[in-house]
């Protein structure tokens, strides 16, 4: 917000909701971990690909949630896990067929 003149800027507002998404994000994620007694959990995509500030806040939100229950990692080389789990999802069926 600039002090000078009181207005939003509009950088202000996309961080306000970058945060909000990644502070719903990690607790989904927590609560989903703990339901189903995970103890890793992985983020990926582009919503945190090099995306130092959202890495940032989830990493910490997620943190303030799991209380070291529960360990927020990201990956590195992601780029090719969405084509690679249709590849498996698609050798799964045919194997079922």
């Amino acid at each position: 917000m600039s002090l000078k003149t009181n207005k939003i800027e509009q950088e202000d507002v996309a961080s306000s909701i970058v945060s909000m998404i990644s502070f719903n994000i990690s607790q989904i994620s927590y609560l989903s971990c703990k339901l189903h007694d995970v103890k890793k959990v992985y983020f990926v995509g582009n919503f945190v690909h090099g995306h130092n500030f959202t890495m940032d806040i989830l990493t910490r939100s997620f943190e303030y949630w799991a209380k070291q229950e529960v360990k927020c990692m990201y990956m590195t080389h992601d780029g090719y896990l969405g084509a690679i789990g249709a590849l498996i999802n698609t050798q799964t069926k045919s194997i079922e067929e």
